[in-house]
């Protein structure tokens, strides 16, 4: 029988201390062990027979929500003109644009009617001046037997320096039948129709010259056509002339309503002028144009961009 050995004191606590140890240890291992494996049971996605086991009622009427004053003008622009004003805001501040207004704020929006404005009743004394020195400086008093007239003024008709104009001289006087109620500027280029082309053109197909002209409207303050619908007449500012005839040295009288058709030397002349007055007046108007203008060559100084208008 061996003998018992006897351990020092030191010894023996020292192992008592290393079992607990070892405890301590397994105790903080299965709690790890537990928690994880918790942990991986909650993150495991469940089946869909589990989800519908588990799956709680809903409630058979969504909970009403009390409404709630919504203060942006862009989601609702009724809510916020009707809406009253929050704790602590000012309660007399303006409304907040409705968005229809806020598009229409982004316009000028102005009280003043379409279109030009109105011209005055009368005109300036400057407009008068300028006109007056433009008459001087066009008709010559050895060339153009004429009256200067008052200044006219009819809303948006009239001129401010018109001339009567009764007869123009050369080397054959052509009387205006009646005297013609123009602007200067518009005198001027019918004396240069009259030079240029309407006597060569006698000269070559009646072989003499034209002692007069047959006017049958130059001022008169009217639309186109006498046409409420149309736009305001050359008529109406001194700068047309309408004529139906000539009538020459020998005394014959060319219509043209009559002569305009047929082969006749008086239908060359009439188209010859006719064609010829393209190359001076802004709009020249015959027989070939419409019916209305069937029996009178219409001739006025409309500016255009791109040459005359000829018909």
């Amino acid at each position: 029988m061996q003998p018992i050995q006897q351990h020092a004191p030191g010894t023996s606590e020292t192992t008592r201390c290393g079992y607990l140890q070892d405890f301590a240890q397994e105790i903080v291992f299965k709690a790890c062990f537990a928690f994880a494996f918790t942990l991986a049971i909650m993150v495991t996605p469940a089946s869909k027979a589990q989800e519908e086991s588990i799956a709680l009622p809903l409630p058979e009427k969504a909970p009403v929500v009390p409404d709630v004053p919504n203060r942006n003008p862009v989601l609702n622009d009724v809510e916020e003109e009707n809406a009253l004003p929050a704790e602590g805001e000012i309660a007399d501040r303006p409304p907040v644009p409705s968005r229809k207004a806020r598009r229409a704020g982004r316009r000028v929006i102005s009280n003043k009617p379409f279109g030009p404005a109105p011209r005055p009743a009368k005109w300036s004394d400057r407009k008068i001046a300028k006109a007056r020195e433009q008459c001087k400086n066009l008709l010559s008093d050895a060339i153009f037997e004429f009256k200067p007239l008052e200044p006219i003024r009819k809303g948006i008709c009239g001129t401010p320096a018109p001339i009567l104009l009764n007869s123009i001289r050369g080397s054959q006087t052509v009387t205006i039948r009646p005297a013609a109620k123009l602007n200067c500027n518009m005198a001027s280029q019918f004396h240069r129709w009259i030079v240029e082309v309407v006597q060569p053109s006698a000269r070559t197909h009646l072989e003499t010259e034209i002692a007069g002209v047959i006017n049958i409207a130059s001022y008169h303050c009217r639309t186109r056509y006498n046409d409420p619908g149309q736009r305001i007449s050359q008529h109406a500012l001194a700068n047309a002339l309408d004529l139906s005839g000539f009538i020459t040295a020998k005394g014959e009288q060319i219509a043209v309503e009559k002569f305009w058709e047929g082969d006749a030397p008086q239908g060359h002349f009439l188209k010859e002028i006719h064609a010829g007055a393209c190359k001076i007046f802004g709009t020249v108007l015959g027989p070939k144009a419409n019916a209305a203008h069937k029996d009178h060559f219409h001739l006025d100084m409309t500016k255009r961009r791109h040459g005359s208008f000829c018909e």
